[in-house]
């Protein structure tokens, strides 16, 4: 069998960018293992061939999605994080963040904040805790990342 690219498949097949299937960054979970599992398995038995299942290349994909998010890299800077969204035409407009901070046992966390892409969240220097935070588009959550800080 020929290597392939999983990453590359279509829409309704398995969806990489679905949060309920990681465990964490990189490791799917249950959810993700099954889906995965049963997708593979029916590729390999020749119930869903390649033209249906995979993009040709990356920029066939990109031009494909029908989300404009595609993530977001956190930054920590002193006592503060930068969410910067990950879209697929680079643009921030209309993306809004909203970020829940919980404390652990030793830091008080503090409610929900709605702030623009690029824009400080001051955490305090002494918190440790969970960010949560949502991105969207206007219109639907686009994603969801959970961090220990």
């Amino acid at each position: 069998m020929e290597y392939r690219d999983f990453n590359l498949c279509r829409p309704g097949y398995f969806d990489p960018l679905k949060n309920d299937y990681f465990e964490d960054e990189h490791h799917l979970n249950k959810n993700g293992s099954d889906a995965f599992s049963k997708l593979f398995c029916d590729y390999y038995n020749g119930l869903i061939n390649d033209v249906d299942l995979f993009y040709e290349s990356y920029s066939e994909k990109a031009e494909n999605l029908e989300y404009d998010i595609l993530g977001a890299v956190v930054k920590k800077e002193d006592d503060s994080i930068i969410i910067e969204p990950v879209t697929r035409d680079g643009s921030w407009d209309d993306i809004s963040c909203q970020v829940k901070i919980t404390g652990s046992d030793e830091t008080e966390g503090y409610g929900n904040l709605t702030v623009k892409p690029g824009e400080k969240v001051k955490v305090g220097s002494e918190y440790s805790g969970d960010i949560e935070i949502e991105l969207s588009d206007g219109e639907d959550i686009a994603g969801h990342i959970e961090i220990t800080y």
